[in-house]
Formats: structure tokens, sequence, C-alpha cells
């Protein structure tokens, strides 16, 4: 009896710790968020804003990420539905800047639709979304 609790205790334990990523794990979320986002800048511009990306917020991006994601995309897709995760977009007349902070464990994502790679990733800072996007 007392082993079987125990057992459960330590799987409750477990369960509630957050894992750190690792560099393999941050490699593969970036480059899905860049690819992924290269696809969606296009996507929204000639599709869902009309030509005018300055509309973008976040219930958008999200929502738009998830119809046109690519199934080797799972990483990040899977960051975007994941509980306790913020993310900020500011959208331009034709490009978008969008940040991801997972809170557990910290990591932050920045990344400019136009370019192919992700322009920020930040581990166990907690930033603030909007400055990191004023400056990208």
């Amino acid at each position: 009896m007392k082993n079987s609790l125990l057992l459960i205790f330590i799987l409750f334990l477990t369960s509630c710790s957050s894992t750190a990523y690792n560099d393999s794990d941050i490699d593969k979320i970036s480059i899905d968020m860049g690819v992924l986002n290269q696809r969606l800048v296009g996507y929204l511009y000639r599709k869902e804003l009309k030509k005018d990306l300055r509309s973008l917020d976040k219930d958008i991006y999200v929502t738009s990420a998830l119809k046109i994601k690519d199934p080797s995309e799972v990483e990040y897709t899977n960051l975007l539905k994941k509980d306790g995760v913020v993310i900020q977009a500011k959208g331009m007349k034709a490009d978008f800047v969008v940040c991801v902070k997972d809170l557990k464990p910290l990591l932050v994502l920045c990344d400019k639709a136009s370019t192919p790679f992700v322009e920020k990733v930040i581990k166990n800072k907690n930033l603030n979304l909007g400055e990191l996007i004023k400056e990208l």
C-alpha cells in the first residue's frame, strides 16, 4: 500500500514539473516557426486579410497558422496550442512579426515572417513581448 501511494505521489510530481527544452527541440520549433510564417504571410496577404496585414492579431495568427500548417510542423503548432503560452502578433502592410513565449519552461521565440529564420530565441528569461516586437 505504501509503495503504491509513493508511486502515485512520484508520478504526480513528475507530471507537474516542467522539462526544459533541449537544443534539438528548440531547433525544430524555430525551423517550423520560420517556415510556417513564410507561408503564412503570403496566405494572410492574398486570402485572409486582403493585402493589408495591419489588422493581424493573436487570434487571427493562431487560427490561420493551424489552418495552413504542414504535418511536419508539429512541434511549433503544438506549442501554439499549449496552455501557458503567450502570443503577440503585429501586422504591417505586407509583413508581420510574432513572438511566442512558453512560460513553463521559459522560452521566447520572435520571428519576422518575411525572413527565412527566427530572429530571436531566448531561454530562461521572462521578457516583454511588446518590447521584443518593437526591436524587430
